[in-house]
């Protein structure tokens, strides 16, 4: 069963879904044109004949004339049950729509991200067939841009929040991430969103990279804390677990 932190990753891609196309361009994936700027949510449930249904995390039409389906999924750990179900996901968009079909992993830590890395073999090569092999694209501490730089976490905060989240569980790295993410929040003025994303970044980060935040002097983190002091406050944000 997905857990709330899985969730909360999930829901953040949904609301801002360019955020995978502008990562995506930023580590060198090809895209369509205006794969950016023309984005579409899609329904993620792939039903069968069969009972059997399956659900993507999230799926993303990108570009305008020459359009690209993004299969979204958030792996917090290797589930090898995963090279099941994801190879039915692509299937599944592609004959819909008979456009290219990209399967992008969200990953939080290296061990995770190589696994994923690793090409689901449907077919070996046999017999003068060249075989038929998925190979995933992996976003994860590897190739997720380090945003430290205070101007670039303002103008794109949602991408400063990603990149906290992904890198949270390098204690050493990613406090300074953590720190510019918390002014861009502070720009926005926004007091009821900023608690749900820094809950989502108390969630995602090392024990010590947390501990480092709440320490500090920066209000939005003490105001938090007060509030998850609250009776049942806790138990709605976003809980650190394995999907």
């Amino acid at each position: 069963m997905p857990s709330s932190l899985h969730q909360a990753i999930v829901e953040l891609l949904r609301e801002h879904l360019s955020l995978i196309p502008r990562v995506l361009d930023r580590v060198g994936v090809p895209l369509p044109s205006h794969a950016t700027t023309h984005v579409a949510d899609v329904r993620s449930t792939f039903s069968e004949v069969a009972p059997a249904e399956y659900a993507a995390d999230l799926v993303v039409d990108v570009g305008s004339s020459d359009r690209l389906s993004l299969i979204v999924e958030v792996q917090l750990r290797h589930d090898p049950d995963k090279a099941g179900s994801w190879p039915i996901y692509v299937a599944h968009r592609w004959q819909q729509t008979g456009r290219p079909v990209l399967l992008v992993v969200v990953t939080l830590d290296r061990a995770t991200e190589r696994r994923c890395r690793r090409p689901i073999v449907l077919m070996p090569p046999y017999a003068g067939s060249p075989g038929m092999v998925l190979t995933p694209t992996v976003l994860g501490p590897s190739n997720v841009p380090l945003i430290v730089d205070r101007a670039e976490s303002q103008a794109h905060p949602e991408l400063a929040l990603l990149s906290t989240v992904v890198h949270g569980r390098d204690a050493r790295r990613v406090v300074p991430i953590a720190e510019a993410t918390l002014e861009a929040l502070e720009m926005r003025g926004d007091l009821d969103r900023g608690r749900l994303w820094i809950d989502l970044m108390l969630a995602a980060l090392a024990p010590p990279a947390a501990a480092a935040l709440e320490a500090g002097d920066d209000p939005d983190i003490r105001l938090h804390q007060r509030d998850l002091s609250t009776p049942g406050r806790r138990s709605g944000g976003a809980r650190r677990s394995s999907r």
